[in-house]
């Protein structure tokens, strides 16, 4: 008897919670099929762009070589730029200041900051506008303000002589 309640003792005890976890083992292994195939299709995507990067490097590295350029360069090409459009829109370049980024955050360009002041028409200053944002090189207009031209000097507009003025900061991207 004592060897019947033993063996009745290791069935209820070990043998059957065994038994469960082998059985849930088996369902999860076998599990859901659809399951198995979106981690699968997962998986072949993830290799796919991992095959692109080196392309994608390429296509990173020719952008900044065409439209980015170098720091030693970049006041160069920043006043070029500025003067010609200025003189092909027929408009009076009256300031321009540059200001490098100065901040520590790291940045995989630098900025250049541009700070123009244009009198002229509107047509005229909407051109120039037109050719600093469709440049070769990477600028983004930052503020655009129209003004009285006579606005800065003595302060009554009714006294100006009609022609407008253009405030307006640009950013230039730089290689580092």
């Amino acid at each position: 008897m004592f060897l019947v309640l033993a063996d009745v003792l290791v069935y209820v005890a070990l043998d059957r919670p065994v038994a469960q976890m082998v059985e849930s083992a088996r369902q999860s292994l076998s599990g859901d099929p659809l399951a198995w195939q979106a981690e699968k299709r997962a998986l072949a995507r993830v290799e796919q762009r991992a095959a692109k990067l080196p392309e994608t490097r390429k296509e990173v590295r020719a952008f900044l070589l065409k439209y980015v350029p170098s720091q030693r360069e970049g006041y160069s090409r920043a006043s070029t730029l500025v003067e010609r459009a200025a003189q092909e829109a027929g408009v009076q370049l009256t300031t321009v200041s540059y200001k490098p980024d100065t901040s520590m955050t790291p940045e995989p360009l630098d900025r250049l900051t541009m700070g123009v002041r244009v009198e002229g028409s509107f047509a005229g200053l909407m051109s120039f506008s037109h050719a600093l944002e469709t440049a070769s090189d990477l600028i983004v207009v930052r503020s655009f303000k129209f003004q009285s031209s006579s606005d800065e000097g003595s302060g009554d507009p009714s006294k100006g002589s009609g022609a407008l003025a253009l405030q307006l900061t640009a950013d230039l991207y730089l290689l580092p």
